[in-house]
């Protein structure tokens, strides 16, 4: 089978499955060898990187066991759960890789590989048309026998970077702390701010002239033009607050999660 055809076939079964999760193909990509430090990924290369655009997932996800039954990380295990049993169903020979967990992999480098994808200002991945608004899961990675890795390198295309047309930057300006910056993510700003939500305090202490960023997602997020239309609802980016903010330690290896 030529490498094409193998990879049309294997996106289009993966396709059929991931849909009634929510879930797309997003791209294939080429685990390169400077990227194989775990010594189990030997022999592999040809990768495709599953995740989501929008929140077509997140009514799933919020009626599955995960979501109920108060335990930490609950859409890392019900990821790990529903695309594992896919996987192993459709290409059990695929290596299952997650951007969770013990071993952290380059995730934003493949997607930029995958999709064509660079970083924000804000440090997240943009989409032309997703924009903010689309999230990495998975990756399938299968082994060199199964195609041409050649065949599934491509590059980031920074000429097709959206940021480049937007000239008022208004995600830079929409923080209500400044905690972004040229100079990075102010992280301890970010985190008092959040403390002094409505959750958080009495509503007396609260300035009602500053965006709920807790409830209503973050401000310099929810302020880039693209891809608006693909924007989560008010209780996936509540959802997606509280688990950033319970987990403030672990956030940078967690870009483009959410």
């Amino acid at each position: 089978m030529l490498p094409n055809e193998w990879q049309n076939k294997i996106s289009g079964a993966l396709a059929e499955r991931l849909a009634p999760l929510g879930m797309s193909v997003l791209g294939w990509f080429a685990v390169l060898p400077l990227e194989c430090s775990d010594s189990e990924l030997a022999g592999y290369g040809p990768a495709v990187l599953i995740g989501n655009k929008g929140g077509a997932m997140w009514p799933v996800f919020a009626a599955s066991a995960e979501f109920r039954d108060s335990k930490p990380d609950p859409m890392d295990r019900w990821t790990r759960r529903v695309l594992g049993e896919i996987a192993m169903e459709l290409v059990p020979q695929a290596r299952q890789l997650f951007p969770f967990g013990e071993t952290v992999w380059p995730f934003q480098r493949w997607a930029g590989r995958a999709m064509g994808v660079s970083q924000s200002p804000l440090g997240l991945l943009v989409h032309r048309e997703y924009g903010l608004w689309f999230a990495l899961r998975a990756a399938l990675v299968f082994p060199h026998s199964d195609a041409a890795v050649e065949k599934v390198i491509q590059r980031v295309d920074e000429l097709n970077h959206p940021c480049l047309e937007c000239d008022e930057k208004p995600c830079l300006n929409a923080c209500p702390v400044t905690a972004f910056s040229e100079s990075g993510f102010a992280v301890n700003a970010c985190r008092s701010y959040l403390d002094s939500t409505p959750q958080s305090v009495a509503s007396s202490q609260i300035d009602s002239t500053k965006p709920d960023c807790l409830r209503l997602g973050c401000a310099a997020r929810n302020a880039c033009p693209v891809g608006r239309e693909w924007r989560y609802g008010e209780a996936q980016l509540q959802f997606h607050m509280q688990s950033f903010a319970r987990a403030f330690g672990r956030t940078k290896r967690s870009a483009n999660r959410s």
